[in-house]
């Protein structure tokens, strides 16, 4: 059994596990993957002690000893980006094979009969036989965006620095005496007894009428208003009401985006509930959600 734990960055950890019991060969060779880096090929026996290995043209001669059991890891660049956000993996499993993909990435198609899974928040494509498998996945975050999501260091020293010398600054003027002492309370009480402007004829004040604690009616309460979507969202919306379930590729090729676009806009709209995420055949396709009107929103009730 193969098992390829792969990165955000592309890089796998390759393990294999082969059962010796009965064997009449102590030594065994183990084919590699294309991309395997020298010096990082392992071995182990059933109790986790180290193994004799060779790397020859390929492939892993591990001298087996008295074991029944063998595990070998080595770490192989099997991914590679065909375009901005896409990444494309090939393996060569000669073995049932497990691949997990990389903690938040999305699948965006594969060859082979793989099943589908996941564990631990990621995707596992699993293989019955040996073979020669490609698979496609997008990432939500690039390789080394991680660490740029927060603020820089020096910039939040200026931020804390800026407001502790502009709170020192207005606690000197305060005890000078140069700072008015003006109730924040008053002025808040002023503008409530302000009376608000009246809507024009014939048309009314939208939202709620927030009252003040004098009993005069302050400003109308705006409404939360549900975030636009594009019209990319909409094509896609429209696109999978008219022609039924279909994946991130065949998305992505009906409307001209890229894959990386495609999912990404398919992910955020299936998390707002306009549409949904099934597996057909093993693969995941997404569908108009049920309930959801030819606009994405909710169907409205009668009365």
């Amino acid at each position: 059994m193969l098992v390829y734990n792969i990165d955000a960055s592309g890089r796998a950890v390759v393990s294999v596990s082969i059962d010796v019991t009965g064997g009449v060969h102590r030594v065994i060779s183990i084919p590699l993957e294309e991309g395997f880096i020298a010096g990082s090929v392992v071995a182990y026996d059933s109790r986790g002690n180290p193994l004799p290995v060779i790397v020859s043209d390929g492939k892993a001669i591990v001298t087996v000893g008295n074991t029944s059991f063998i595990m070998v890891e080595y770490m192989a660049r099997i991914i590679s980006e065909v375009e901005r956000g896409v990444y494309r993996g090939v393996i060569h499993p000669f073995a049932p094979s497990f691949v997990y993909l990389p903690k938040g990435a999305g699948l965006l198609g594969f060859n082979g009969s793989a099943v589908v899974r996941f564990h631990s928040e990621r995707i596992v494509l699993e293989y019955a036989k040996p073979g020669v498998y490609v698979f496609e996945y997008t990432l939500a975050l690039q390789p080394g965006e991680e660490g740029r999501r927060g603020l820089p260091m020096w910039l939040l020293v200026v931020i804390v620095v800026s407001a502790v010398g502009a709170l020192t600054a207005f606690y000197l003027l305060r005890r000078s005496g140069r700072l008015p002492r003006r109730s924040v309370l008053a002025v808040s009480r002023a503008e409530e007894a302000r009376p608000s402007p009246s809507p024009p004829p014939g048309r009314q004040a939208s939202g709620p009428v927030a009252v003040s604690p004098s009993g005069v009616a302050a400003r109308p309460v705006p409404q939360v208003q549900r975030a636009r979507r594009d019209e990319r969202d909409q094509m896609i919306i429209d696109l999978l009401a008219r022609e039924g379930p279909m994946g991130v590729s065949e998305v992505a090729r009906r409307l001209g985006l890229s894959k990386s676009t495609a999912w990404r806009k398919l992910q955020r709209l299936s998390e707002e509930g306009v549409i949904e995420r099934i597996i057909v055949d093993g693969k995941p396709v997404y569908r108009v959600a049920r309930g959801a009107g030819p606009d994405g929103g909710g169907e409205e009730g009668e009365g």
